[in-house]
């Protein structure tokens, strides 16, 4: 079935008339301006392909994005849908524009406003896209249990988001035990394997829906899935997800389970940057070679890093550092010096160790280790190149 360019629904016989004249203004078919509730709206776009303008009123539900999630399940990716209400609330309009809708007009809505929204929406339609650049993609992964791949991961991320400004994305690849949700106090989501295991429907509202918000500038793919349900065997859909968040967010961070790694070569070619943290044993150098291996068999262009954990604790077939890096026939990259005090603090309930701790000498490896797998810090920008570094998202 051909895709329909536009339909509009009005609740109302004079908010139906509204919106077919606004169509009209902007050069739009009007045979597809109907009377119609959001439930009405949602029956019909079940059994069709989404337009791709699409006017919806809302204006009998008290809370528009609750209303919205549902629809959000039959449309199709790319459609623009603009939304008309009657909450004149400004934290409804961010609230509506994050969650991914195009426009939102306060009933009555004006005709030649929202005619003047259609036409741009319009003409993006007709405007050959850009190819937006992606953001960087850095993993980390443990050369062995309990070297402390996870909590350098989420400090890394935390650091990009909130000593960085930068929109990050964490990904806490063990579904079934996963810490990052729990290292935040939040509770963690089923969402993650929805996305898996639904990729063909992966798009920016199915992603708003599944992740964990932790703060303004970081979220969480985070589960906790029931140990009688087996892992996801959907390695293609983890690249489809990646590729999707890279254009959503400034930066990705991913926290790969080591026994995840030899199957998921779609996460490690997508890297910019991997982190492998090890311990100074024998058997984490016996290791640590062979990830490396895998990581420039799989991502060649990729910045190789050697985190090394001294809070790791002492194991039998610990190395001195020189012996260890002369194994590695390479540099460590990065030193985290061993400070239990500070560890101690980051354990403290929902807080991350550079939130309890942040004049530490971890956190200043921490920082170290950012710098190391996202870019150093850039130099503040005027108040003006502030103000202006994004649009509108």
């Amino acid at each position: 079935m051909t895709r329909q360019i536009f339909m509009g629904f009005g609740a109302d016989p004079t908010t139906r008339a509204t919106i077919g004249q606004a169509a009209q203004r902007a050069g739009l078919p009007t045979d597809q301006v109907l009377q119609g509730t959001l439930q009405d709206a949602h029956d019909a776009l079940t059994t069709i392909q989404t337009p791709e303008i699409l006017v919806i009123d809302v204006a009998a539900s008290p809370d528009p994005i609750e209303s919205l999630n549902e629809l959000a399940d039959v449309c199709d990716e790319g459609t623009k849908v603009v939304v008309l209400g009657e909450i004149n609330d400004v934290r409804v309009y961010r609230d509506l524009l994050a969650f991914g809708v195009y426009d939102y007009f306060v009933k009555p809505a004006e005709e030649a406003a929202l005619a003047e929204t259609l036409a741009k929406a319009r003409a993006a339609e007709q405007k050959p896209t850009a190819a937006k650049p992606v953001s960087p993609l850095v993993v980390f992964f443990g050369a062995r249990g309990g070297v402390g791949a996870s909590s350098i991961a989420l400090n890394c991320a935390w650091i990009a988001a909130h000593e960085r400004q930068r929109r990050v994305a964490f990904v806490d690849m063990d579904m079934h035990f996963g810490t990052a949700a729990l290292a935040l106090d939040l509770e963690p989501e089923h969402g993650f394997r929805d996305l898996i295991e639904n990729p063909e429907r992966i798009d920016d509202l199915f992603i708003q829906r599944a992740m964990i918000r932790a703060t303004d500038n970081l979220s969480l793919l985070s589960s906790e899935e029931d140990l009688s349900r087996p892992m996801v065997n959907g390695v293609k859909a983890y690249g489809t997800l990646l590729g999707a968040l890279r254009q959503r967010f400034e930066t990705v961070v991913v926290d790969l389970p080591r026994a995840l790694a030899p199957t998921h070569a779609d996460v490690l070619a997508q890297a910019s940057a991997i982190g492998i943290v090890a311990d100074m044993t024998l058997h984490s150098l016996r290791d640590v070679l062979r990830l490396v291996a895998l990581a420039e068999a799989h991502a060649p262009e990729a910045t190789i890093r050697i985190l090394v954990n001294e809070n790791a604790g002492t194991r039998a077939g610990s190395l001195d550092r020189t012996s260890f890096a002369r194994g590695l026939e390479r540099p460590i990259d990065v030193v985290i010096p061993q400070d239990s005090k500070a560890f101690s603090k980051g354990q403290t309930k929902g807080r991350t160790l550079v939130q309890a701790a942040p004049k530490s000498r971890v956190a200043a490896a921490m920082r170290a280790v950012t710098d190391q797998m996202i870019g150093a810090e850039e130099a503040p920008a005027g108040m003006w190149a502030r103000l202006f570094k994004t649009g509108r998202r």
